[in-house]
């Protein structure tokens, strides 16, 4: 007889956004990435079925033959058991932001009974390696998942510095935190074009020197609710008038899949390579 206990819980998503990042390279913007790790538990890995295996090894190395930059992410975040955090997803990276607003969602249990720690690690990657000590360190935040819901659900803000094991700030992580629900899996497409855009040519550097370089407008949808983005376009090259390809949304992703009055933001900026995009309106 299986005597196992079966944990209550409900789906969670998580949305982000980071503001005022530290700029590891003086020359040019960060790419930063947002990677999330949760507190290693055996219930929850039967719990979810989620493929757990990468974990923080890294952290409990011995630095000697190991480079410079992998013995700043020892000095930064500090020694840890190279089991305690595991990984449970990533957002993508933001191209040239020192404010990004990510799209990409962590989905995780919210389990009623468990405290599940977590620990959000904000990275300026080189698109070259995929683990994290390979990238520079812009700083990490931990809590547990009930206190982002809790916050969540009183809407209050959720913005929190990010730390050094040292104590030092560098710029601050916003998380939101909404349930996933049953009925919220209806879609719509939406279709979405513009007409004389401010897009003026902006006068920038180049690899030769100095030229003339245009802006490549995408939209980002927002809700206005908590501030999460939602959705973001490609860019459409060097066009006044843009019209983008038709985007199908779940109907949870905008408004919770309940409140269809819910407001949307929808913001047009200007892509420039090497540099943030400038709001057009």
């Amino acid at each position: 007889m299986n005597t196992s206990r079966v944990l209550k819980h409900s789906n969670i998503e998580l949305r982000f956004s980071c503001n005022n990042l530290l700029k590891s390279d003086l020359l040019t913007n960060s790419d930063p990435q947002i990677v999330v790790f949760e507190h290693n538990k055996i219930q929850l890995k039967e719990l979810s079925g989620r493929n757990l295996s990468r974990s923080l090894s890294f952290l409990a190395r011995t630095f000697s033959k190991t480079s410079a930059k992998e013995a700043a992410w020892q000095s930064d975040l500090g020694p840890s058991d190279p089991d305690a955090w595991l990984e449970i997803g990533r957002t993508e990276i933001v191209k040239d932001h020192q404010s990004p607003k990510f799209i990409t969602k962590i989905s995780l249990p919210f389990i009623f009974e468990e405290k599940q720690l977590l620990r959000f690690v904000v990275i300026d990657t080189d698109g070259k390696s995929e683990k994290i000590e390979d990238n520079d360190f812009l700083g990490y935040y931990e809590t547990s998942l009930s206190s982002i819901v809790n916050v969540t659900s009183e809407k209050k803000s959720n913005t929190n510095p990010l730390k050094l094991a040292n104590n030092t700030e560098r710029g601050t992580i916003t998380i939101s935190a909404r349930e996933i629900a049953d009925e919220s899996r209806m879609n719509v497409k939406l279709k979405f074009s513009a007409q004389k855009l401010d897009a003026k040519d902006f006068y920038g550097y180049g690899p030769i020197g100095t030229r003339f370089v245009k802006l490549d407008p995408f939209f980002v949808i927002t809700r206005v609710e908590d501030m999460s983005a939602v959705y973001k376009s490609k860019a459409i090259i060097n066009s006044v008038n843009p019209d983008w390809e038709p985007v199908v949304i779940s109907m949870n992703d905008l408004c919770g899949g309940k409140n269809l009055n819910a407001p949307l933001l929808i913001e047009v900026f200007g892509s420039i390579e090497g540099k943030e995009p400038i709001l057009l309106g």
